[in-house]
């Protein structure tokens, strides 16, 4: 009669696993961004924190809290988040603040992008060419490269609200 390893090789694993807090089982924490364009304590730095951990929260149409943001609603829940009032549809955000160009943009700055014939996106600017926002349907908040094709082609402006710097 042959011996089986099963039992006693599973209820290893089994205790392993816990002994280690089932860590296999928790979502993925985001990498910190290092900003060094933001000095830190600036209410920039804090934007820019604030939506680093949002970074994996789900898209929802019409989403304003971490349980599912579309996109000017994740831009305003970072901003007031901040004490930074914001208006919530992306056409309303992209006429806050001033108009900046892409070779100004600095960390916590809104991005605007043109989807479609009339619609906008809109993001937060990070820092080297990088902005964090929530995509679409199906997505989760994250960090996109501005240099992608897709972005790159649709990028209009920055725009810089009063009290972030």
């Amino acid at each position: 009669m042959k011996k089986r390893l099963f039992p006693p090789l599973f209820l290893i694993l089994a205790f392993a696993l816990c002994a280690s807090g089932c860590s296999i089982f928790r979502r993925p924490q985001p990498p910190v961004l290092v900003d060094a364009y933001a000095p830190a304590g600036t209410v920039a730095e804090h934007v820019v924190q604030t939506a680093q951990g949002l970074i994996g929260s789900p898209y929802r149409y019409g989403g304003t809290t971490p349980r599912g943001f579309d996109c000017s609603g994740f831009v305003q829940f970072v901003f007031n988040a901040n004490d930074i009032r914001l208006p919530r549809t992306s056409g309303e955000q992209a006429r806050v603040g001033q108009k900046i160009a892409r070779r100004d943009l600095r960390p916590g700055d809104i991005l605007v992008f043109r989807i479609g014939v009339r619609s906008t996106h809109t993001g937060i600017y990070v820092a080297d060419n990088t902005f964090i926002h929530s995509p679409s349907r199906g997505g989760r908040v994250r960090l996109d490269d501005m240099d992608q094709e897709y972005w790159d082609r649709r990028f209009l402006y920055g725009r810089r609200i009063p009290g972030i710097s």
